[in-house]
């Protein structure tokens, strides 16, 4: 075994962590925690925070209140709002790995490619980098499943003479001021890049698979005074995380899934439902983004905004199916031709198991 690379010190068991996101992270911690030392965290690129590091498009928002997705012994004061955007919380984990000193077990650019028990020596072998091997009793597999970029086949996409990337390999190269944009996909990740680029973009073209379901939430910024108090009497903080009424349609959506003819998925719908036909006014559009399954069967989106933008004048939703990328834009099967500056491939990630 090639155990260069090992940042563990001291006796015991022997650890391996997989990914420095926010488990990784997290088990280094309570590993150091309960004095454990003989551990090496491996992250395959060259800082922490998983899929808030590979993800960088505007918009990018958690669907989890903010003061939620913390980690129960570390409450962050200064979030910005009640859901906070893709950077500050990237911000909060480098915080956390740096007030609790892990970084002395973290071994960058060190991508597990390979992981194999050996049953005679009761280990496991894992090898990194396609080559060195480390041979560990404990195994902490922390590397998600959502970092693989999914990118579509079309054909003609290496012909564009603008700039086209997928969503989680942001060009910060692109304009996006005055400029005509398309986005294809209308996930989570589409959607939130549709409701950020409306109000910059000269136009904006939602290329759409299949509508969403839009779960509406409520979206506030924190005062000053508010963050004041939060520093203060780390109570208020817990009482958001401890909130009532938001574990209560938590609690309704799971048990939903559980029956989906029970009346807690009845009341999921409805919200939805009732939430889209109040809020879009034109009748096409309407119908365009009207799913044809019910609520709950794809992961329903968290917006408070995406109905108003989409219906913006320069937002147009297209439906139809691309035939190809041309040089100056995206050719639709019916003939429709819709120009383009920038192609933002928001197709989501390849799901692969661990």
């Amino acid at each position: 075994m090639n155990d260069s690379g090992w940042k563990g010190t001291g006796s015991g068991l022997r650890y391996a962590i997989v990914g420095g996101g926010m488990a990784g992270v997290l088990a280094a911690i309570k590993l150091k925690e309960r004095g454990e030392t003989n551990f090496t965290l491996f992250e395959k690129a060259a800082s922490l925070g998983g899929t808030w590091r590979e993800n960088r498009y505007p918009g990018l928002t958690c669907d989890v209140p903010a003061h939620c997705y913390t980690y129960s012994f570390a409450p962050h004061a200064d979030w910005s709002a009640y859901y906070a955007g893709g950077p500050e919380i990237n911000a909060y984990f480098q915080k956390v790995a740096t007030e609790y000193a892990i970084f002395p077990w973290v071994r960058f650019n060190a991508e597990v490619t390979g992981c194999r028990w050996d049953e005679a020596s009761q280990t496991w072998h894992v090898t990194v980098n396609g080559s060195e091997t480390h041979e560990v009793d404990v195994l902490i597999v922390a590397s998600g499943v959502l970092h693989h970029p999914n990118t579509p086949k079309i054909p003609g996409l290496e012909t564009f003479a603008g700039k086209a990337f997928h969503s989680a390999r942001w060009d910060d190269t692109a304009v996006l001021d005055g400029t005509k944009v398309g986005i294809v996909g209308n996930g989570s990740t589409g959607i939130q890049i549709v409701t950020a680029l409306w109000d910059r973009s000269e136009k904006v073209v939602s290329f759409q698979r299949s509508p969403q379901w839009v779960m509406p939430v409520p979206q506030f910024e924190y005062t000053d005074e508010e963050r004041a108090a939060f520093r203060k009497d780390v109570a208020l903080i817990d009482a958001i995380r401890n909130d009532e009424q938001y574990w209560s349609n938590i609690m309704r959506f799971c048990n939903g899934l559980q029956n989906i003819d029970g009346p807690e998925m009845k009341a999921v719908e409805d919200i939805c439902r009732e939430h889209f036909e109040e809020s879009i006014k034109d009748p096409v559009l309407r119908e365009k983004l009207r799913p044809n399954y019910r609520a709950a069967c794809k992961r329903l989106i968290y917006s408070w905004q995406y109905y108003d933008c989409v219906q913006k004048p320069n937002v147009y939703v297209e439906t139809g199916e691309i035939e190809r990328v041309e040089p100056e834009g995206v050719r639709m099967k019916d003939g429709t031709f819709h120009p383009l500056d920038v192609l933002v491939l928001a197709n989501g990630m390849r799901a692969l198991a661990a």
